[in-house]
């Protein structure tokens, strides 16, 4: 995995990115806080934790907003 020169990162995985439970999610990289809509889980794959982006509902979805910019991963998109 790179881990040098990163302009965004988000870790299922990494509890400085997000702890297990609730709506926040970090970026690691950056240091800005997002949203986790209630739609996304967290979910162990093959033993490694990640989101899962299940379904078309509304709350599914990552989204952070970084100076004027805003972003919003989900499974229709990643749009900014």
């Amino acid at each position: 995995m790179v881990t040098d020169g990163l302009v965004f990162l988000i870790d299922a995985a990494n509890t400085k990115s997000y702890p297990g439970t609730g709506a926040t999610v970090t970026d690691i990289a950056q240091g800005v806080s997002g949203t986790k809509g209630t739609a996304v889980s967290l979910v162990t794959y093959n033993g490694v934790k990640t989101f899962q982006f299940t379904s078309t509902d509304a709350n599914n979805f990552i989204s952070f907003t970084s100076g004027t910019n805003d972003y919003e991963f989900s499974t229709q998109s990643v749009a900014t």
